[in-house]
């Protein structure tokens, strides 16, 4: 059982719901704790604050830019392997089980631009399809046991 300091937290990882150990609050508005079956994860909880950005800088221009790396992705990757994507991501939020970019990625394959995979994640969620539930740590050698975002269809996303 949670309490106020220390709420009860599951794991996001799909099929699991394990409670977590540990729950502590890490930046960026995500929580961490330790699941029994997948070692550390992080759930995303309420932010401490907004942060702000360096002097001289602004939100603005890390979106912008954002953006127009995720265009520059959008416009060079294979059209085919971007539907397909796009298809297996509106059919994982449909099903209401949580899911990572390396789901997408053992069905349907790498596309020959890696970050396409991210910037087919991101468009899914401006489109109100997912929404980010946490982080797991990766399990691809490519990725070094990295972070990854777990994602969920929204209640628009299965319910349509």
């Amino acid at each position: 059982m949670g309490n106020e300091k220390h709420p009860q937290i599951r794991c996001p990882i799909p099929k699991c719901g394990e409670v977590l150990r540990k729950p502590e609050r890490v930046m960026g508005g995500y929580s961490m704790g330790i699941c029994p079956d997948h070692k550390k994860v992080f759930v995303k909880t309420p932010p401490f604050k907004n942060i702000t950005p360096p002097e001289g800088q602004s939100m603005d221009d890390g979106r912008r830019l954002r953006d127009e790396g995720m265009a520059l992705v959008n416009e060079h990757e294979d059209p085919a392997w971007q539907d397909e994507a796009d298809r297996v991501i509106r059919e994982l939020a449909y099903s209401g089980v949580a899911f990572t970019a390396q789901d997408l990625t053992n069905r349907i394959g790498m596309p020959t631009r890696p970050n396409a995979v991210g910037a087919r994640f991101s468009a899914a969620a401006r489109q109100g399809i997912i929404e980010d539930v946490g982080y797991a740590q990766s399990t691809r050698a490519a990725r070094h046991a990295s972070r990854m975002l777990v994602w969920r269809g929204t209640i628009e996303a299965r319910t349509h």
